[in-house]
């Protein structure tokens, strides 16, 4: 072979920020420059919330910069993910708070090193505060806040936990507000906190089990369930919560959570089908899912039809894990699971207590949302560079084609598409053109990429012979890649994922006609076309699919590709038929073009009409309806 083949795995971990470390003497130590500030989120149905959250100082300084500006933060709900270092004792958090009240920082679980509180006041009426204990007699009192205090609108506080005798605890943590939390975690001050054992070893080897491993795993997915009683944050937002004159909600105790959230997202949000939740796995390879609930209300995670290993909870280890389908989440709590796909496949993850609304909105039987569990696509796109362009990938051109295929398999569609999309888009670049190969060569390059194999010379003569026949070096492409031979090796790396007709039916025009992948906004419009012609009858499906075809081929899109009358052919091919033309056939309607005999919309309308295409319709019509 004439080409170093390299396959090169790489591992990501989602949702991750990016601490200091410090070193000074023995002691390591994360720290972080916290601001808390007001916000708003607009739910699918319209309506605004106006919430508290957490966002990260840019400049680490906590200097003037407001929301958004380059030296300011972003608020978000959930705050975002704060990383203690393995080797780190101590986390510290120097902490503004733009908020009209008091806040002060807790984490569950952990004990701060220094810690001036808990703050007391007498209730309801005097405003008087102080540390320490409870006066003796004194049953008026109430603790505010169980830390020391940031003063409203601009006051700042550092909060330290962990020591060198005493580092900070390996596992999942929730951080929130330790003041009047029944108003200001309802508002959204939360956010996850975790420290690993070890490098991808979420917690360390129990010595006391003989041949324990630890908890070792290969990605993470962070998963933040929480819920929203918009009442309470209009009050909170219009000053009429608590102990105030004109109030008009005294108390969390008439909370009533109208929306429920995923890593504050709302269903039908985009985000949550399911790009948010969108994790890449190699097949066999172990996901960290850490559940955290910083809510009020119950929930129970479920991952439907799949079983989760269940390894800690409260960042406390199990001796032995447990094996289930879903479990209770209660309030304030956290739970780390380890799941491992046997297969490739989309896998539901939702509350199965099934009595979450948004607002009275339908939510498909509560939150849902999905892990896509695909299988070696990373070194697959490296390898194409290398077979194709004989050179390892440019900085983030791995990242684009991942993100191109990710979003490919969350709409629908066959993920092999993808690799048939990278594929068409370097054999046909300037790049590989400029090679000026040889017919030999480039039918080696085409078994190389496709089917990851070279091949044997009777193979090679072959697609000689068959370019000499007429046909192109395209349409030999389209032949690798609608081959049985791709298909195999692609489900042998991929899984036996299924997919509806009608998705690949849209994409079809896309990859055949403009030659690129599908942009979601124009394909979930085209899909939920065809989705309500199969709700129809069979003609609308057939009308859809004729006025989709036509509709691309006549596109200013298409125009501007400026395609001869042997590409038009291949395109017919590639969209209508999708496969590689026949010599025959080819040689047959491009030769009609050549002589003028029939138009190019003549031609297209005979492809359209044609059995073969209509077998395809009749494919989508027999999916059915969905419901």
């Amino acid at each position: 072979m004439r080409k170093m083949r390299s396959l090169i795995y790489m591992v990501f971990v989602l949702i991750a920020s990016l601490p200091l470390w410090i070193q000074g003497g023995n002691i390591l130590a994360a720290e972080y420059w916290l601001v808390a500030d007001t916000t708003t989120k607009t739910m699918p149905d319209g309506q605004v919330i106006t919430m508290w959250g957490f966002g990260l100082d840019k400049d680490n300084d906590l200097a003037t910069g407001g929301p958004g500006t380059a030296d300011g933060y972003t608020i978000s709900v959930p705050g975002p993910v704060l990383r203690v270092d393995p080797g780190d004792n101590t986390l510290t958090i120097h902490f503004k708070n733009n908020l009209p009240d008091p806040v002060s920082l807790d984490i569950l679980g952990q004990a701060l090193a220094v810690n001036t509180g808990p703050v007391w006041t007498n209730f309801p009426e005097d405003t008087t505060v102080w540390t320490g204990a409870r006066p003796a007699g004194n049953y008026n009192a109430r603790v505010r806040s169980f830390a020391h205090e940031a003063s409203p609108a601009g006051g700042e506080a550092t909060y330290i936990w962990g020591t060198v005798g005493k580092p900070f605890k390996v596992g999942s943590h929730i951080l929130q507000s330790g003041t009047n939390p029944a108003k200001q975690v309802q508002m959204g001050l939360y956010l996850p906190v975790v420290k690993d054992e070890g490098t991808n070893m979420a917690y360390p080897v129990n010595l006391s089990v003989p041949g324990d491993l630890g908890v070792p795993y290969d990605r993470e997915l962070i998963v933040v369930f929480s819920e929203i009683d918009p009442e309470i944050h209009a009050a909170v937002g219009a000053g009429t919560y608590g102990a105030v004159p004109n109030a008009t909600i005294k108390s969390s105790i008439y909370r009533i959570p109208r929306y429920s959230m995923i890593n504050g997202l709302v269903w039908p949000e985009a985000g949550l089908d399911p790009v948010n939740m969108a994790v890449q796995l190699y097949k066999g390879e172990r996901l960290l899912v850490r559940f955290f609930n910083p809510g009020l209300e119950t929930h129970v995670p479920n991952m439907a039809g799949m079983y989760m290993s269940l390894w800690a909870q409260g960042a406390n280890r199990f001796i032995y894990p447990k094996s289930q389908y879903g479990f209770e989440l209660t309030a304030g709590d956290t739970v780390d699971a380890i799941l491992t796909p046997p297969d490739a496949g989309r896998t539901p993850a939702y509350d199965s207590k099934l009595d979450l609304t948004n607002a009275g909105q339908a939510s498909a039987g509560g939150m849902l949302s999905f892990l896509y569990v695909g299988a070696k696509i990373t070194g697959e796109i490296e390898r194409y560079y290398q077979s194709v362009l004989e050179r390892a990938s440019e900085a983030g051109g791995v990242d684009f084609w991942q993100g191109q295929m990710w979003m490919s398999s969350a709409l629908c569609i066959d993920p092999k598409e993808g690799y048939i999309g990278l594929g068409m888009a370097f054999f046909n670049s300037a790049e590989y053109i400029s090679k000026n190969t040889l017919d030999d060569q480039y039918i080696i390059d085409l078994y190389e990429t496709f089917l990851n194999r070279t091949p044997s010379q009777p193979e090679v003569d072959y697609w000689i012979g068959v370019l000499g026949s007429g046909l192109t070096r395209n349409s030999l492409l389209l032949s690798f890649a609608y081959s049985e031979e791709f298909r195999t090796y692609m489900e042998a790396n991929l899984g036996p994922i299924s997919t509806r007709a009608e998705c690949n039916l849209v994409n079809d025009f896309y990859r055949g006609l403009l030659a690129r992948f599908s942009d979601e906004g124009g394909f979930r419009y085209w899909r939920s076309r065809m989705r309500a012609a199969q709700c129809t009858g069979a003609d609308e499906v057939r009308a859809v699919s004729r006025e989709i075809a036509q509709l691309f081929a006549g596109s200013p899109e298409y125009g501007a590709r400026l395609r001869t009358n042997t590409q038009f052919v291949e395109d017919l091919y590639n969209a209508i038929m999708r496969r590689g033309p026949d010599s025959g056939g080819f040689v047959f309607w491009l030769n009609l073009l050549d002589l003028g005999l029939v138009t190019r919309t003549q031609l297209l309308d005979y492809f359209i009409d044609s059995p073969e295409f209509q077998l395809r319709v009749q494919d989508v019509i027999g999916a059915g309806c969905l419901p």
